[in-house]
Order: structure tokens, then sequence, then C-alpha cells
């Protein structure tokens, strides 16, 4: 007999939306054990103290999102989903607001929002962010709150110093969440795709001409940036978030391929791409070259897996 989240996975199955993958099916296992814990009435859980988060860690393309998701959309507690460039600008943007130590009102205040808080693409490449994440994730936990996110890396394969306050918030995260790690297996995301120029996040577009006219039917905000504007100046998440918030839909022009010499703006680009990917905002963008190219340098060649497999995701010929 299926669980609650199993359930919706194997009818989309029935339904020849999906294809049956073994290892998300360990993970369905999981996700529907939580969902039975998460849904019991408080006074068992206040008796059985089982550890409730988890970390989805897994190659791109994978499936850890849209599983995610599943749970997401199934739970009824209070909840909220966020993608992590978003989740972090809006810790952020909070604590500018408090003038005392804010570590407790910002937990409660996230709490209030949701108990539980799903994140998409966790990250620790920043010492700051990582003692902001150690301060908010102790109150959050104590509150009862439960994290679920995703990521393609294991909490200690990201690039931080090997110093105490790293070790000590690894030890955190690893006593407040369970690793489940998603074994490898087909990028569903590139099937077919390996040659396409055009790139869409709404997989309806099938020409340029098609893309103007829907986005007038959708009443859409065409907005025309170029490369230099969105990944050569020294911009971030919150420029990106405020034009998505203006515009239904971006059109790139002069776009450059990118190596290692441009590191900041690869960094910014595959930020852009996770926004874009994560608001389903429409897109269009024109290159010279195939999209296995759009990076050609070496550093980032792991981190930017993620980015081009969504690409190829979002990608109509």
């Amino acid at each position: 007999m299926f669980g609650p989240i199993s359930s919706v996975y194997y009818e989309r199955i029935n339904q020849g939306d999906l294809q049956e993958d073994p290892p998300q099916s360990l993970l369905l296992s999981k996700l529907d054990h939580l969902y039975e814990q998460l849904h019991k009435p408080f006074w068992y859980q206040y008796f059985h103290s089982e550890k409730k988060s988890l970390y989805i860690v897994g190659d791109v393309g994978r499936g850890k999102t849209y599983l995610m998701d599943l749970f997401y959309d199934r739970a009824t507690i209070s909840k909220q989903r966020l993608h992590y460039h978003i989740f972090i600008k809006t810790i952020h943007d909070s604590l500018l607001k408090y003038q005392k130590p804010p570590w407790e009102s910002l937990g409660k205040e996230f709490y209030k929002k949701g108990a539980l808080l799903c994140l998409d693409e966790f990250q620790l490449n920043d010492m700051g962010d990582l003692m902001i994440l150690f301060q908010f994730f102790k109150h959050f936990f104590s509150l009862g709150g439960i994290l679920i996110t995703t990521s393609n890396r294991q909490p200690d394969e990201f690039h931080l110093p090997n110093d105490l306050r790293c070790r000590q918030f690894l030890k955190f995260l690893l006593q407040h969440l369970e690793i489940f790690s998603l074994e490898k297996g087909p990028d569903y995301r590139l099937k077919g795709k390996e040659t396409c120029r055009r790139v869409f996040v709404d997989k309806r577009v099938v020409s340029v001409a098609n893309f103007f006219q829907r986005s007038a039917q959708k009443d859409l905000k065409e907005c025309t940036y170029s490369f230099h504007t969105l990944c050569e100046t020294p911009v971030g998440v919150a420029y990106y978030d405020s034009i998505l918030k203006e515009c239904g839909s971006i059109i790139i022009t002069d776009f450059k391929q990118l190596n290692d010499a441009q590191e900041n703006s690869l960094i910014r680009f595959m930020q852009l791409i996770d926004l874009l990917y994560e608001t389903k905002t429409s897109l269009f963008m024109y290159t010279d070259f195939l999209l296995k190219d759009i990076y050609i340098g070496s550093k980032y060649k792991e981190p930017f897996r993620r980015t081009l497999s969504r690409l190829y995701e979002i990608t109509s010929r």
C-alpha cells in the first residue's frame, strides 16, 4: 500500500507523466514516513523525539526538487517553500530591521510563516552566511521548525575553511538533519536537448514569433537586458529579484561564452538561472554556440552542472 506521497508519484507514473526510478522510490518511503510523523497529534510528537528534518543530496536532474515539492504540496501543516538565494536574501533584509540581537525574533518570524521550511539548492559558500545560518537554525529548530532541503553536495563538501566554527556548524546540522543520498542515475533534463540554442522557461514556446505572441496574450511585460548589465556589473540576487517582480519575460542580448577568467560573471549567471527556473519567468537568449559550451572553464565545472541541467530542462527547439 502506498503512502501519502508515493501514491501521488505512482499515480503520475500510471498516467505516463513520470517513469519509475528505484532510488527515488527509496526517498519516497522516507518522505511518506516523515509526512505521517509531522501530521500526528502534538502529544505524540512530544513523546517521540525522532529526527524530522531532511537533507536530500544527489546529482543534478535526479528529481530532488520535484520530490520535495510533492511533499510540500501534500503537507497540510503551516509551510513555506523558498529557493536558497531568496531565503538568504530575506534573512539579510530582516536583520536590518532589528535593533537588538535578532535571532530569537527572526526564528519566530519564520516559524510563524511556516513550521515546515522547504529550501531548494542549499549552499554553504560564504563564512558570513554560515554564521547567520548557525544562529537562525538554532532558534528555528528550538521552536519546533522542520527543514527539508535539497543540494548537489554533502554538507562537508562545500568549499569552507577547516576551522572550529565550520566544524561546529556541520556537527549542529548533522544533529538535526537526516542526510539522504539519492543514488546516481539519469539526468531527466537532458534527453534530446543537447544541441538546442533557444532557451525558454515556458516550454510551450517554440519560436521567437510565438514567444512574443504568447507574451502579449498573457499580458506579460517584456524586458530586454544585455549580458553586461545582468552579469558583468556588480549586481546580485536582490537586483534579479526586483526585475523578476516587474518582468514576465526576459530577453538577454550579447551573450558571451564564459571561462574561469570571468568568475564573477559566471556566478551571477548561475544565480540568475536559478531564479528564472524558480519563478518560471520566460527567457529567451541568443547564443553562437551550443548550451554545453556556455562555460568552458574548469574551476566551477561541478556547480555549473546544475545550471546547465536547468538550461536543458527549460529549453525548447
